[in-house]
């Protein structure tokens, strides 16, 4: 449990090829929906093929054929959209993860989705990315120029002076870490710096990146 942020990266395609194929299963969902009411006992899709009659079993893999065509699909987008990562690190695209870097999260949520905080997808153009970067490498350059105060037994954390405001400002929230200044967040905004360095070096106008949180 807390707050897991992942940045995906994949060809307009691939996408395009994903939100069809959500379409589709929502298409056969609705379709199934009354026959597996009506039919299928609860369970079905988990129960021992004996405890049903022949039309059930006819019906039961009717149903299986048609998901596992579209999970089929599914997979083969997604092998795609691996290699387009170059990288054995991430899986479907992804090709960037933190968990409780809440000041990048903030960041995002504040600059390119109006404030709103939903868990939803947040698409980002190259321009944002370029701005992202240039605010990580800021705020690495503001914290080159702070004071350390050493803790025993705790990551050494940083004095900020109150006319000194980040570009990445921590935030607080349920199960979201901690909201210090201190060599986590700085390893942190060096990791992101990598991460944001890398897709501007490789972008592709046919790419599409995105972010999107959970907790």
């Amino acid at each position: 449990m807390g707050l897991d942020m992942y940045l995906y990266r994949a060809t307009k395609k691939n996408r395009e090829d994903l939100k069809h194929l959500e379409e589709v299963e929502d298409d056969l969902n609705r379709m199934w929906e009354p026959i597996i009411k009506n039919e299928l006992p609860p369970d079905y899709y988990y129960l021992d093929g004996s405890v049903l009659n022949e039309h059930q079993l006819k019906l039961l893999g009717e149903m299986r054929e048609e998901f596992e065509r579209i999970e089929q699909q599914r997979r083969a987008i997604h092998d795609e959209m691996n290699g387009h990562t170059d990288s054995e690190e991430y899986n479907c695209g992804e090709i960037g993860y933190w968990r409780k870097f809440n000041a990048l999260h903030n960041y995002i949520v504040d600059n390119f989705a109006d404030g709103v905080d939903e868990c939803q997808e947040i698409p980002l153009t190259k321009e944002n990315v370029v701005q992202i970067l240039d605010d990580l490498n800021k705020t690495i350059e503001i914290l080159s120029t702070l004071n350390k105060v050493e803790r025993e037994g705790h990551y050494y954390k940083y004095e900020v002076p109150e006319e000194i405001e980040l570009p990445l400002i921590p935030r607080s929230g349920c199960f979201f870490g901690s909201l210090a200044i201190d060599e986590c967040y700085e390893n942190y905004v060096k990791r992101a710096i990598d991460v944001f360095s890398m897709i501007v070096r490789e972008w592709n106008d046919d790419d599409m990146v995105w972010y999107q949180a959970s907790w």
